[in-house]
């Protein structure tokens, strides 16, 4: 995201509606889910928005953010992984940057907001958290296409609907298709 900027989805991830006109005037772009894992507006990754997942991120190429984001990368030892990457990372950023009053108080990179936190309705509406939709299954666990339609439906409104399948551990997938 550093070297060459652009926007990076999951892969269960499903564009719903065109979002470019979201993306015009930011430079960094978050979307935020309903549910809060850090709960202490002291603790250094509280996001008052709600959680903040990595599965949704544009940012401008060389955003100084995600540079801060490497060097304390660099700098951390002896972290357990999920508090040093991922969504606590992320938190983190966006924290330090609000206390240093780097955002939101006007300062722009490349002439645009320097830092956006979507709310949940655009971008995550789905919280694995709160379980928001009778009708969407964690884990890609959907018995039908039928079922899926219907989460999907169910979030109309958004941009990106996010299914949190975690393919990537123990998820299965059954987003493919109409």
């Amino acid at each position: 995201m550093y070297h060459y900027g652009g926007l990076y989805c999951d892969l269960d991830c499903e564009c719903l509606r065109d979002f470019r006109h979201l993306l015009a005037n930011a430079s960094l772009v978050f979307g935020a889910m309903q549910g809060l894992m850090i709960r202490s507006p002291r603790d250094p990754a509280y996001v008052a928005e709600g959680q903040i997942e990595n599965s949704f991120m544009y940012s401008r190429p060389r955003h100084p953010f995600f540079w801060d984001l490497i060097v304390y990368l660099n700098a951390t030892t002896g972290e357990m992984p999920i508090m040093s990457s991922g969504p606590y990372l992320i938190m983190s950023g966006i924290h330090a940057a609000r206390q240093l009053g780097i955002a939101p108080s006007g300062i722009r990179v490349d002439g645009r907001d320097f830092l956006t936190v979507y709310p949940p309705a655009y971008f995550n509406p789905y919280s694995w958290m709160l379980l928001n939709s009778r009708h969407c299954r964690l884990y890609g666990r959907f018995e039908n296409r039928t079922q899926l339609r219907q989460c999907r439906d169910s979030f109309q409104d958004s941009y990106v609907m996010q299914y949190h399948t975690q393919v990537w551990a123990k998820g299965s997938y059954l987003i493919s298709g109409p």
